[in-house]
């Protein structure tokens, strides 16, 4: 098998993890699908519901092409080509103040990959900064373990825009162990850039049936007389029953998610969420609806 990039050596936990899939606000989706092709058009509310945004999605069997107006971010432009040229997937994101190139080169059954990630971001009054990261993973297949890291180089400039003079930002070291197919756990560590602490996050998945996942998590900060402060655990689950599947999760700064996605009948479906996250020391409890019609 191959070995996963370094910022998916979590991914099987991030799902549970993801604000938008408990804070739904008000959306309806809409899809349709043609020889091998598909088509998604998506009207929401935006951030905290004071704003709104469509999104259209086009998947091709050689890449997909997103489209998002956003009353307060303006037009995104996303686009993914896998294997576009040989080795080499090619993802971009592109908004009006940021844009944002992904390349990875990543062979099937290799025990190796890399990827270069580079974020442009330009600010008023001749402001502009661009990060460039780089990634790499190893692994071995016989010991079902992977290990990776990432370093950031940032560039930034308030008057000459031309120059260039890259600077060290952070890096982060990571490892991924794979006992079996339905199980994983993995550790990433980031040094904090504002102290001399080092940033940690563990994080388990389980899966213990067709229809049953459970995933955990813990950050926290541990400096260098060992000394830390409390973590934050998270606990989330999953539970699928035919058409509908239940997702939930909670954690110690008292934020919680639950999303129950029920299948109608043959092609529509209506997922509920209700949500409860932490914003300026205040829990903002949201109650939110999409229904998908395929």
């Amino acid at each position: 098998m191959s070995t996963p990039f370094y910022r998916d050596f979590d991914k099987k936990t991030k799902d549970f993890w993801k604000r938008d899939k408990y804070d739904l606000g008000k959306a309806v989706e809409i899809k349709s699908k043609f020889e091998d092709n598909e088509l998604t058009f998506k009207v929401s509310d935006g951030d905290k519901g004071v704003s709104h945004k469509a999104t259209a999605l086009l998947k091709r069997p050689r890449g997909t092409i997103e489209f998002t107006e956003d009353q307060k971010k303006g037009i995104q432009v996303e686009t993914k080509f896998p294997q576009f040229f040989r080795n080499f997937d090619w993802k971009s994101k592109h908004s009006n103040a940021e844009a944002e190139t992904t390349l990875d080169l990543k062979r099937e059954d290799s025990y190796w990959n890399a990827g270069v990630s580079n974020t442009w971001k330009n600010a008023e009054h001749e402001e502009r900064s661009l990060d460039t990261k780089v990634s790499f993973a190893v692994g071995d297949d016989s010991m079902h373990v992977a290990v990776g890291g990432e370093v950031v180089i940032r560039d930034e400039h308030h008057q000459n825009l031309l120059s260039y003079s890259p600077k060290f930002q952070s890096y982060s070291l990571g490892f991924l162990y794979t006992p079996t197919p339905a199980s994983s756990y993995s550790v990433i560590y980031t040094p904090d850039s504002n102290s001399s602490a080092l940033e940690y996050s563990f994080t388990l998945f389980k899966k213990y049936s067709d229809s049953v996942d459970i995933a955990a998590k813990a950050d926290g900060k541990v400096d260098t007389k060992l000394t830390a402060a409390p973590p934050v655990f998270s606990f989330g689950g999953g539970y699928k029953n035919g058409g509908h599947y239940l997702q939930g999760f909670f954690n110690t700064k008292k934020e919680y998610g639950v999303s129950y996605n029920i299948a109608v009948s043959t092609g529509i479906s209506v997922n509920v969420g209700v949500s409860s996250f932490l914003e300026a020391n205040k829990l903002n409890t949201r109650l939110g609806y999409k229904f998908a019609f395929c």
